[in-house]
């Protein structure tokens, strides 16, 4: 199944990013306007030309954004482990049945994860940056391991692909 598969099929899909240092971002928490003129503020230059100029960024809907797309804001390096978390609390609540979480899994930790896992398949976005499959049956693993923390660094690219991505799912939706 390809990604674009994976996100019209109503999984979830769970990444992190780096867009500046928003405040209690993990949990959510925060008000809507703000988090909006925040992103207007710290949104990487570099990401902003590569989407569509015309975009609402209000039209985002922040942690539920299109079709079940789960995005996680973070400048920590516990990233990789708050994108995990939330795709966590919804298994285990039942929004979603499978979490495909990118981050950038350093070797040790991919293989650590992958060893554990039931689904084997990997999603490659690019180098570094891979996608691992997690469902219901994974829930007693991440809760013994979703607070060890890894010491990720993250690659832009993850967010960026997925942002085009997100963008060409929600029209093929809409149609």
């Amino acid at each position: 199944m390809n990604i674009k598969d994976f996100l019209i099929s109503k999984h979830g899909v769970y990444y992190s990013s780096t867009y500046g240092g928003l405040p209690n971002l993990s949990d959510f928490s925060y008000n809507k306007t703000n988090f909006i003129e925040t992103y207007r503020k710290t949104f990487n230059p570099r990401l902003h030309t590569q989407l569509n100029p015309t975009i609402n960024l209000s039209e985002l809907n922040i942690k539920y954004r299109f079709n079940n797309i789960f995005e996680v804001f973070t400048s920590s390096h516990f990233s990789s482990m708050h994108a995990l978390n939330s795709a966590f609390i919804d298994i285990k609540a039942g929004k979603v049945e499978q979490a495909l979480v990118f981050s950038v899994f350093d070797c040790e930790n991919k293989q650590f994860f992958e060893k554990h896992l039931r689904n084997k398949e990997k999603y490659h976005l690019s180098e570094g940056v891979v996608g691992l499959i997690f469902q219901k049956e994974d829930l007693p693993f991440i809760e013994k391991y979703k607070f060890k923390r890894f010491d990720n660094k993250i690659y832009y690219g993850s967010a960026d692909y997925l942002m085009n991505l997100c963008l060409e799912v929600n029209s093929e939706i809409k149609q």
